[in-house]
This record gives structure tokens, C-alpha cells and sequence, in this order.
């Protein structure tokens, strides 16, 4: 069954502007990293240097929206960060994204181009719809500790992913989880961009439009439709 995505009204109505650009792929031949996927990778690092340091990384109007939005939910200033702050500050402090398969290099890159959060999983290990909504505490997330499998628990109030069987995505698009990653075996994935005021609605537009041309610069076969979830 071809699961969706929805967006809780609460997290609207706390979040004002908010919206998610969901990207469904099915069809796909992913497979490991390749040399058009490390490039965007590296191109993606090297661009990103050119523009932030750590200094000017605070500066950004998205990445500090992403910080009072984190704030707003109850995690401590610097203790959890959203995955495209995650990322630059990897980046800018010299150190190389891994290269993971090619679809999760391709949309890394892109995070990094358009600096957006943008997370993919694999859409047929979904158990249900998957909504974005405040947890309650009792939700479970299935992770890796000291490079063992554990089961952890959403704490109460956050933002996160859920659906009947879990949470596939911690504190919005912070971490997720292991059972929908994407892997070299994915055939049928969706794909998150999360925007917050006041990064540009064209900007979110054409960081869509980017992310489809990747994905079938990778899989030509692939069919890909979007929607954009908002108020």
C-alpha cells in the first residue's frame, strides 16, 4: 500500500509557516555510491565553505529559525541541532559527508546547495500513514547505540515523524530511524524538505525541482510527484 504523509494542525498552528515539500519516487534503482554522487557531495562541501565559517553558519536566518523552532519544543540550546545545521557544521569545520548510497548522497548535497533540511526514506517499511505531529512520550524509536540496536522513547512534546509503529525521524528531521532508511535495496522511497519562515517559498519551489532532476539523473525510470503540505 502507498502510504502518505500529513502534518498534524498543532504543529501548524505552533509553527506559523511552516510547510513540508514531499517528494514520492517509486520505481527506483538505487544502488551504492557512484561517481556523479560523491561529486555532488564534494562540489555540495566545497560551496559550502565558500559561504559559511562557524560564525557566519549562526547568522543564517533558516538555520536560526531551525534553532528557536528546536527551542520552542523544549531541546536545549546546542544539544540537538536540525539535520542541515548538522551537516554545514560538519562541512565547514573541514571534515567530508560520508558517502552512503547514491540517493542519500544526492539528497545530502542538495540539503547542503539549498540549506534545507531534506531527509529520505524508504517508503514500502512504513506500517501506516505517517504524520508529523507532539509526541507523547510513549512512542518508540528504533536506533543504534555504541553500534548496537536499541529501542528508545520520544520525549513528551516533541515534533517528530510517527507512524503505528513508531517514530521514523526524532525532533522533526534531526536523526532516523533504522527500519525506513534507505538502502542500495529501496524501490519506493519519499523524500522531506522542511521549510520555516523566512526562507523563500521559490526557494523551496526550486530545491524540489532540483531534487526530482537528481533523482532521475540516478534512476530515469523512476516516476516522481510532489506535494507541498501547509496551512
Amino acid at each position: 500500500m502507498a502510504y502518505r504523509l500529513a502534518v498534524d494542525r498543532k504543529v501548524f498552528d505552533a509553527f506559523p509557516g511552516y510547510e513540508a515539500a514531499i517528494v514520492y519516487a517509486s520505481g527506483l534503482v538505487n544502488g551504492p555510491s557512484s561517481a556523479q554522487s560523491v561529486a555532488w557531495l564534494r562540489d555540495a562541501e566545497e560551496e559550502a565553505r565558500s559561504r559559511f565559517d562557524r560564525d557566519s553558519l549562526k547568522d543564517d536566518p533558516h538555520i536560526r529559525a531551525w534553532q528557536d523552532a528546536f527551542a520552542k519544543f523544549g531541546v536545549k540550546k546546542g544539544k540537538y541541532s536540525a539535520s542541515v545545521e548538522a551537516l554545514l557544521k560538519r562541512v565547514v569545520s573541514g571534515k567530508e559527508l560520508p558517502a552512503v548510497n547514491a540517493l542519500v548522497d544526492a539528497y545530502n548535497a542538495l540539503s547542503l546547495h539549498h540549506v534545507i533540511p531534506v531527509g529520505g526514506e524508504d517508503r514500502d517499511r512504513l506500517a501506516s500513514d505517517l504524520e508529523l505531529r507532539f509526541m507523547s512520550g510513549a512512542e518508540t524509536f528504533d536506533t543504534v547505540s555504541s553500534g548496537e540496536p536499541i529501542l528508545e522513547r520520544a520525549d513528551a512534546g516533541e515534533v517528530a515523524w510517527c507512524d503505528v509503529e513508531g517514530v521514523t525521524c526524532r525532533r522533526w528531521n534531526w536523526r532516523q530511524c533504522r527500519r525506513t532508511a534507505l538502502t542500495e535495496n529501496t524501490r519506493n522511497a519519499y523524500f522531506v524538505l522542511d521549510r520555516l519562515p523566512p526562507y523563500p517559498e521559490q526557494r523551496l519551489q526550486a530545491a524540489v525541482v532540483d531534487l526530482e532532476q537528481r533523482i532521475l539523473r540516478l534512476c530515469p525510470a523512476a516516476n516522481v510527484t510532489h506535494e507541498v503540505l501547509r496551512t
